[in-house]
């Protein structure tokens, strides 16, 4: 609910796995749904979020936005994280440096915090993975986990 009206009436593990805005994302989930705000622009034939200083793709039914802001959302879980010696990129994951703010461990995996450009994103790596805060990282988006939501509103984006 928000300001008094149902925002989303849906399973939980839909709720949660496809928020339809970023309040949802926020509340249900810990941590939370990450969501990382740019400025849409073009690259040659490509669109591009720009995030100040590092870029992602943005998909092709996103075009409309050209020249706009977008929010990015993406679960802790999909987003990992890699030792920016050792990161590769496959053709459809999003790849960004990072500086890692603090590691949590949880048992079977562990938690970091990367600082994007000044932005805060939570991402999963598996239990062995170690290295120093503030050290420089590589954070893996793949697009097919994205979400892209109106900034503004914080509202899910129509799905094309």
């Amino acid at each position: 609910m928000r300001d008094g009206a149902v925002v989303r009436c849906a399973a939980p593990t839909s709720a949660y796995g496809e928020p339809d805005d970023t309040g949802i994302g926020g509340f249900l989930g810990s941590p939370p749904t990450n969501v990382l705000i740019g400025m849409v622009g073009h690259d040659g034939a490509d669109l591009r979020l720009d995030l100040g200083g590092h870029s992602v793709p943005v998909p092709a039914s996103r075009a409309s936005r050209a020249g706009g802001s977008v929010a990015l959302g993406i679960r802790p879980g999909p987003a990992t994280i890699e030792k920016a010696v050792t990161a590769t990129t496959a053709d459809t994951t999003a790849t960004v440096r990072g500086t890692l703010q603090r590691s949590e461990p949880s048992g079977s995996a562990v938690s970091p915090t990367t600082e994007v450009c000044g932005q805060t994103v939570g991402s999963q790596a598996p239990a062995a993975f170690r290295t120093e805060p503030s050290a420089e990282s590589r954070l893996r988006i793949p697009a097919g986990q994205c979400r892209w939501y109106d900034p503004e509103t914080g509202l899910l984006l129509e799905v094309l």
